[in-house]
């Protein structure tokens, strides 16, 4: 955060650039509406103090850092506006509230999950990927709806991504080609028996897992390869069984970067491919 910076760095300012600091940290959301001509008159330093005190913090001008400042805030307002995860709606509630109720516990989510990103892991994970090629997505209930989105839109850049409903069917994938496989394994609670079976499959024929899960302390959290804990308060969802709102949102949002991220690895080829394919699909659909 910008303003935790300026508050560490008082040693590295000038006189002039303190007094500054000390405006902008006491009043961080007036400044997000000035130019630097209206917050240099406020603070009685000219306008090249502003532009130094900018550079200082890395950024080229007074507007960079307001644009960043004003996200900065506007992320910190949205996180103290919390909603009850476990029902974002009460009895007798209209349909406009529970609008954005729901729409809070989403943003919630996805700003939780954002800084809770371990970069490290995710770089390998995204390497295995392309390495490997082949992506076994194996899931109970309700993740697999969010995994076939993520197969879909693996397929469109040339990866074979497999969504598996059961054990069987993961079990003969794996056997087929092992050495480009890697399994994908996405449970909440990381105890369902038959993830317990498909992992230790996995395992057997020396695959990598990745798995994405609430409960980083359960058998899958301790016994896959790569983690990605989707919860903030594990305990809590232990204990309280908090329903899919925002652990949904967290698993979809974790797969849409891991996409991503897959996706600048080789930017011109993906879209090269991407418009390739669409144009074929194109031809066989308007074929008579």
């Amino acid at each position: 955060m910008i303003l935790n910076r300026i508050s560490k760095m008082d040693i590295e300012f000038t006189e002039l650039e303190k007094q500054l600091a000390e405006f902008v940290l006491a009043h961080a959301e007036e400044i997000v509406y000035m130019t630097v001509k209206e917050l240099a008159e406020r603070v009685y330093v000219s306008q090249a103090t502003v532009s130094r005190f900018c550079r200082k913090l890395d950024f080229d001008s007074f507007s960079d850092f307001k644009i960043t400042l004003a996200a900065e805030l506007n992320e910190e307002y949205i996180k103290n506006q919390r909603v009850d995860v476990n029902r974002p709606f009460k009895k007798g509630d209209s349909s406009k509230t529970i609008a954005e109720n729901i729409a809070k516990v989403c943003t919630q989510s996805i700003l939780n999950m954002k800084d809770k990103i371990d970069y490290g892991v995710m770089d390998k994970i995204v390497k295995i990927f392309i390495k490997r090629k082949n992506i076994i997505v194996y899931g109970i209930g309700s993740s697999l709806t969010i995994a076939g989105d993520f197969c879909d839109k693996m397929a469109r850049i040339g990866y074979n991504a497999v969504m598996c409903r059961d054990y069987s069917t993961q079990f003969y994938k794996m056997y087929s080609v092992p050495e480009s496989c890697c399994l994908l394994v996405i449970s909440y609670s990381g105890e369902t028996p038959e993830i317990k079976l498909g992992v230790k499959t996995a395992k057997a024929v020396k695959l990598p897992v990745i798995a994405i899960t609430a409960n980083r302390s359960s058998w899958l959290g301790k016994t896959a390869d790569y983690i990605i804990s989707i919860i903030e308060d594990e305990e809590k969802y232990i204990f309280n069984k908090i329903d899919l709102f925002s652990s949904q949102m967290a698993v979809h949002y974790i797969l849409d970067c891991l996409y991503s991220f897959i996706y600048v690895c080789d930017y011109d080829e993906h879209v090269r491919f991407s418009k390739r394919s669409e144009e074929i699909l194109n031809y066989l659909r308007n074929l008579k």
